[in-house]
């Protein structure tokens, strides 16, 4: 039983540490957007 237990807390960390890369990925991307059209703009002007 403790074996399970700490399989299952194990699994949730996981999870946990792949739900926080996503969301600093998605923050990243929306950086990267932003930061390409201002170096577009300014080619473009």
């Amino acid at each position: 039983m403790k074996s399970k237990k700490t399989l299952v807390i194990i699994a949730f960390g996981i999870i946990c540490i792949a739900i926080i890369i996503n969301l600093l990925k998605k923050d990243l991307w929306d950086v990267n957007e932003e930061l390409l059209k201002e170096e577009v703009l300014s080619i473009g002007h």
